[in-house]
This record gives C-alpha cells, structure tokens and sequence, in this order.
C-alpha cells in the first residue's frame, strides 16, 4: 500500500520517511515507531484534528514497529527551511503569520487538555500553500500538570522543567513556542550546552553561560546575542519599506517573546498577550506563514516579510 521513498528525519525514538501511498494516488509521510518506545501517540493523534496539526491519515504496526501514516509537508521543516534558505534566494518566513497559526493549534490542543512538550522548528512543518503545522505529539500528555524531567529537547524546554518539580505543562509550550520564534527570527537559539567527556549534556539551567546571563538581564541578553549581531552584519538590510521588517519591528517581536513566553516566571508566560502585542504595531495581516517570491533577497537569517 505504501512504498518508501526515502527517510525525511530520524531520531532517538522514530524514524520517518517520504513515502508514496498507492490507495490514495498521493506522498505520505510514514513515522515508524520501534514498540519499545512508542506511547500514547497514536491515541493523542486520533483526537487532534486542526487546520495547522499535520493531521495522522492512518496506522499500522505489529509487534516490532507503530507506524503513523500522516500527511506530507512537501516544504519540510522550520529547521531545514531556514538552512536552506540562507544565501539562495528563497522566500522567508513571516514570522506573524507563523505565530498566529501555531498559537491557533496550541490553543485548540490546550482546550483538549493537551500539551506538546517538544514544540522545536524541527516539529514545525511547512506545507506547499504557505501554512505551517505542529508535528510530532510523541511527547504529549493529557493534562496541565506535571513532574517529569526528561520530556522533550533540551535546548527549547523551559527551566522549570528540569528540576523535578510541579510545574504547568501549557505555560512550559509557550516557552519551547517562544524559543521556536526566535529561531525563526535569527537562525540560532540560545541555550545550547557543550557535550562533556562521556557525551552526556549538562542541562542549561545548570551549566550554561548564556542562561545565567540571561536570568541576570533578559532584554540586555537578548539584545547582545540577537539584536546586535544581527544590526552589525554587514549583510543586513533594514529598508523599513514594505519588503521588509524594520529592524524596529525586530526588536519589538523579540521584546514580546521575552516578556510573555520566553520569561522565567511561568506565572508571567501568556499567549494571548503575546499575540496581542505582537499585533500592536503591525499594520497589515498576510494569508500565508510564508512567502515564495524567488527574487527576495535574504540578509544571513532571514529577510521578513511584514
């Protein structure tokens, strides 16, 4: 029924791959599952059924592998499409839209009772008519809180997450969201921890400098990581035209990741708020995360659309 093509992304716990299904005259993406490690993902999926979730088409397994059947994103993911994109000429992600549409599938997921726990780019799919989709539920959980410690990708959980103690699994997504926006921003993320001797990572909160810097002022931190190597670029161009966001309007999306998800006090995280802010000054909405003019110009991250 379904022939593999070729393998799109592996990991610890699956392995997916590019796939064409026979039935349905149509590319699938097959998520292959060892029984080992598989949980309540089949489950979770069966439930979520959203516009921007990449939706799971069927299953099947027997006693060595769950495999999902799920839509395929012919554009990949965030990770891949920003490596891609940088120096060729291809189009950019609008950060806004982006945000508005995975906000609207965390919502709807939250509503439920559930929560992600590994929002990362690598688990944000872009499809061919410019939407994007949260993928991945292999971490998910019903309910709002939780204990566990070792629950999704190190560099975007949040810190309280680490610690062993009860924390809010939503307010922890809007971390994982935030740090996902800044990726799609600038191209790298923040707290990235050296491997030691035996190939094991201390968690951030522990170890990294970039974290205690940023617990010690996050605005100061966030401009010398971010903002000003991004202005000092000698590649950079701030237009302000329609083109193009103003590096104004940089700084004010990153202001409000750090101030309502992106932010130490879980208490103080809120997605509403967020959007809301983030809206302020922006002047038109486009229908797409993401644009496809070829002749767009990209300084060494990403040129934005406004």
């Amino acid at each position: 029924m379904y022939v593999i093509i070729e393998p799109i992304q592996s990991g610890t716990f699956s392995t997916v791959y590019r796939a064409w299904d026979r039935r349905g005259q149509r590319y699938v993406a097959l998520k292959v599952i060892p029984a080992e490690y598989y949980r309540d993902e089949i489950e979770t999926m069966r439930v979520l059924r959203h516009r921007n979730i990449c939706p799971m088409l069927d299953f099947y397994g027997d006693e060595t592998n769950c495999i999902l059947v799920l839509e395929y994103c012919s554009l990949g993911d965030l990770c891949d499409f920003i490596e891609l994109s940088r120096g060729r000429g291809y189009s950019a992600i609008d950060v806004r839209q982006m945000a508005r549409q995975i906000r609207s599938a965390l919502c709807y997921a939250h509503s439920l009772g559930i929560a992600h726990r590994d929002i990362k780019p690598e688990n944000i799919l872009l499809t061919a008519d410019g939407n994007v989709k949260l993928a991945d539920w292999g971490h998910a959980v019903q309910g709002q809180w939780s204990s566990d410690t070792d629950v999704g990708t190190d560099a975007y959980r949040s810190p309280e997450t680490f610690f062993g103690k009860r924390y809010d699994n939503f307010k922890a997504d809007y971390w994982s969201f935030g740090l996902t926006l800044l990726y799609a921003l600038f191209g790298k993320t923040p707290f990235n921890c050296p491997r030691n001797c035996d190939g094991t990572v201390d968690p951030y909160p522990n170890c990294c400098e970039n974290f205690a810097s940023f617990v010690q002022d996050p605005h100061q931190f966030m401009y010398q990581f971010y903002i000003k190597p991004f202005v000092e670029s000698p590649d950079a161009s701030f237009t302000g035209g329609s083109d193009t966001l103003p590096i104004s309007e940089i700084i004010h999306i990153c202001s409000a990741v750090v101030e309502n998800l992106v932010n130490i006090d879980a208490r103080k995280r809120n997605l509403d708020e967020f959007i809301r802010v983030m809206e302020r000054s922006s002047s038109q909405s486009t229908g797409c995360a993401f644009q496809s003019e070829s002749s767009i110009r990209l300084p060494p991250f990403l040129r934005l659309k406004s």
